[in-house]
């Protein structure tokens, strides 16, 4: 999990980004909101954001805004931080759609107990199984695009890894994968994360019974080559 830190202020960024880390996160900062913008239009993305309010240039209100106006990164949690006493700057980052607020000085405890909740309350990621990395891309740039969180993984080993680690919505997998084959996965999901929605690709050519599939709790069934508009509609009824 992957978590954000606007400070403008060195030793206090280097203190959140300690707490975030013993906590078994990624802490990404940055000392302006600027900088931190270039970052996500370069196409990366976080879990959740921890932005101070004053920051030189864009602010933190500025920031919240700049989150909220673009589909890919509109569903972000951000949490602010503010000074005790500043009871109107909670208000104002309600109001532009900030997720929640922590008071200065930082509590360790309590900032980890709001990133569990912001991270809980976010949507899932959709998971992205298959051997073959130009698929993987195709659907992450659409499902990035379209405001989804993804994670990838090129095997079912490495997806069951991934599971341990992240909040999943759906899994797109692929039908045919060497060792762990994507209806193993199934199989196995289902088993372990009956909450989590499962949809198997698969090309004309293989030799898949759709039968087996489905009997093995599959939510769906998704025939290659791929188009964006099937797979956005299949995603999307996950997200309701």
């Amino acid at each position: 999990m992957k978590v954000m830190i606007l400070e403008d202020e060195a030793v206090a960024l280097k203190l959140v980004e300690k707490i975030v880390t013993q906590n078994g996160y990624e802490a990404i900062g940055f000392t302006s909101a600027s900088r931190a913008i270039e970052w996500l239009q370069a196409g990366n993305l976080v879990n959740v954001v921890i932005s101070d309010v004053m920051l030189p240039g864009i602010d933190g209100f500025q920031f919240v805004k700049f989150m909220k106006s673009k589909k890919r990164l509109a569903k972000i949690p951000v949490i602010l931080c503010t000074s005790l006493s500043d009871k109107a700057a909670v208000v104002k980052g309600i109001t532009v759609g900030a997720s929640d607020y922590i008071t200065k000085p930082v509590n360790a405890a309590m900032l980890i107990q709001k990133i569990e909740t912001a991270i809980q309350s976010a949507p899932g990621a959709v998971m992205i199984v298959d051997g073959e990395p130009i698929i993987r891309d195709v659907l992450d740039e659409t499902l990035s695009r379209e405001g989804y969180f993804t994670i990838m993984a090129e095997s079912g080993e490495e997806a069951v890894e991934q599971l341990k680690k992240n909040k999943v919505s759906v899994i797109l997998a692929d039908a045919n994968m060497p060792g762990m084959s994507g209806i193993d996965l199934l199989k196995r999901v289902k088993k372990e994360h009956s909450d989590i929605g499962v949809l198997i690709m698969s090309g004309h050519q293989n030799n898949v019974d759709e039968k087996e599939i489905k009997e093995a709790g599959a939510d769906g069934f998704i025939t290659k080559p791929l188009h964006n508009v099937d797979i956005l509609a299949r995603v999307g009824t996950f997200f309701k």
